[in-house]
């Protein structure tokens, strides 16, 4: 049997816990928007989206959920960020969804924001979403000239959005809402059912009925 080396065990990546959280809160992101969705509504996990609900009118929401324990991901050069954008770029280029009926969330577990992300989640017509796009571009390549950051993985998104057709980018933009939490996804869930279903004193022990039922269909 092998022997421990003296010292005291190695951690893990400080990474690990992150990315559990944020793993995690989708389970927990899926069952609060199947509390507040209409009836007859379709949820889904990590098929269209990290989370995706689909109301019988033909509505379509796709979630990226964010943990933000250690960072930001709202900020104008957050990598997180320009990633969600572009994939969704890429998504209604392949399947053509009508972007009508299409809201693309960035949910976010504690409060944040981000003037880029902030300003794309304001406009609301194609004519606002490119006049905010080319700002976007226009500022963050000036930044990046200004200040000699090396880009990395971050130029790869930004090609990938910018290079995307016009429209799509535009149609991107004009579905995209930032969403945040007050920092404790089951504290908010346990709002949402205080408001429309139980008792005070039942609320917690449906909440966790609820994230475990939700989890044990997913599974």
């Amino acid at each position: 049997m092998a022997k421990r080396t003296n010292g005291p065990p190695r951690r893990k990546s400080s990474n690990v816990p992150g990315q559990a959280l944020g793993y995690s809160l989708q389970f927990t992101r899926l069952t609060h928007l199947l509390l507040i969705s209409p009836e007859g509504s379709f949820g889904s996990f990590e098929v269209l989206d990290d989370v995706a609900v689909e109301e019988p009118d033909g509505q379509l929401q796709f979630v990226q959920s964010k943990s933000a324990l250690t960072a930001n991901p709202l900020t104008d050069h957050s990598v997180a960020l320009w990633k969600t954008l572009a994939n969704w770029t890429e998504t209604l280029t392949a399947n053509g969804y009508d972007p009508s009926k299409l809201r693309l969330v960035l949910y976010v577990s504690r409060p944040a924001d981000g003037g880029v992300a902030r300003r794309f989640a304001e406009a609301k017509t194609l004519e606002a979403a490119a006049t905010a796009i080319a700002a976007a571009k226009k500022q963050l390549y000036s930044d990046h000239l200004r200040n000699r950051d090396p880009l990395g993985e971050l130029e790869l998104h930004w090609a990938r959005f910018f290079g995307a057709k016009s429209e799509i980018s535009a149609a991107v933009v004009c579905a995209f809402e930032v969403q945040c939490g007050s920092g404790s996804p089951q504290t908010d869930i346990e709002k949402e059912i205080a408001a429309r279903f139980v008792p005070p004193e039942k609320v917690h022990l449906v909440a966790d009925h609820a994230c475990g039922w939700v989890k044990r269909r997913v599974d």
